[in-house]
């Protein structure tokens, strides 16, 4: 089978499968001539008022999938997909009925730059298991790229206040990175500590808070901790955001005397005089920040939107968050009145 007939079979299969949700309008061409997207898919509310547009390229493979779905890509697509403001949706379509996909954001693509060397060409794309398409099955994508369109259209509304903030972040970094860090080539028992909470806290902003991470510290890798002060009963300390492309470590151990020098507008020194929360309890620790960003975004000058206005999306969310922690709700599997208590609510 030629390659020309892969790609065709690819599109076509995709089109059809996407075509099965009320929701989705793919205007996608075979073996286009347009050099980084194939078209584009539409994404409407269940009124049919399009909520937006993503851009797609789609690749056919005359296999079937098998384990880990992977696709190698060319170095100058990554670029391309991190210039552009426009969402970009890499696609792999395999020849057992089942295509799996990958929203080319910044991050992503920066990750993936990063880790080529300087003559290398192409890299190695793994998709994740559940982000994939097939006859049948196209509610969890259609919820996935709703949200996808959700954030972009926030990032389009409020560019002015995202651009601000980001200013504000890399003014606060200057300070930051002026302090001379005493920690180099030192070994002390605090780091594991610091690790344990800075592992934790990165994680849940890179998986359940990836949105939180994306509008708070837009394009950043990491978040590190410089210590001014790290006893058994109290620490003074600021959290920052270190760059994809800066090689910088994630803790620094700052003089003391030099904590009243930095309080930026983002990144602010906080001080516990009664007890070491990153010591005593760093996995408690880490969501009583997550939930402190919350707070700060919310109803900081970032005023992140959390009213859901698209009943489909707001239906996946409730039901999502149900099945993942009815436990913790005193609730049991199938147990329908606690449903019908939410509708009372």
């Amino acid at each position: 089978m030629s390659n020309i007939t892969v790609e065709e079979n690819a599109v076509d299969n995709l089109k059809i499968w996407l075509r099965d949700s009320q929701q989705v309008t793919p205007d996608i061409r075979a073996n286009d001539k347009t050099k980084f997207v194939d078209g584009n898919i539409k994404i409407n509310d269940l009124a049919g008022n399009i909520l937006g547009t993503l851009e797609v390229q789609v690749k056919g493979v005359s296999k079937p999938y098998k384990n880990t779905p992977t696709y190698f890509v060319k170095k100058e697509f990554l670029e391309h997909c991190k210039s552009q403001n426009v969402p970009i949706i890499f696609i792999v379509v395999y020849d057992n009925h089942k295509a799996f996909w990958m929203h080319m954001e910044k991050s992503k693509c920066d990750n993936y730059l990063n880790k080529m060397k300087t003559n290398q060409a192409t890299i190695t794309l793994y998709f994740e298991n559940t982000h994939y398409i097939q006859k049948g099955y196209t509610a969890h994508c259609v919820f996935e790229f709703t949200k996808i369109i959700s954030d972009q259209n926030y990032k389009l509304d409020n560019f002015e206040v995202v651009s601000n903030h980001r200013a504000n972040i890399e003014k606060d970094l200057i300070e930051v990175n002026r302090q001379k860090n005493t920690s180099i080539g030192k070994m002390n028992p605090i780091y594991k500590e610091i690790h344990i909470f800075l592992d934790f806290y990165n994680n849940l902003l890179d998986n359940d808070f990836r949105a939180l991470k994306e509008t708070i510290y837009p394009n950043y890798w990491k978040i590190g901790v410089g210590i001014y002060d790290y006893l058994d009963n109290a620490i003074s300390f600021v959290l920052y955001p270190i760059s994809y492309e800066l090689n910088d470590v994630q803790i620094k151990q700052f003089e003391v005397d030099n904590i009243h020098k930095h309080d930026g507008s983002v990144i602010k020194w906080q001080v516990h005089s009664r007890e070491n929360p990153i010591k005593k309890y760093p996995e408690q620790f880490a969501y009583e920040h997550i939930k402190q960003d919350l707070i700060n975004g919310l109803f900081g000058e970032l005023k992140i939107p959390l009213l859901i206005k698209d009943f489909f999306l707001a239906t996946e969310y409730l039901f999502d968050f149900i099945n993942n922690c009815y436990p913790i709700l005193n609730s049991t599997f199938g147990h329908s009145t606690f449903v019908q208590n939410i509708y009372l609510l």
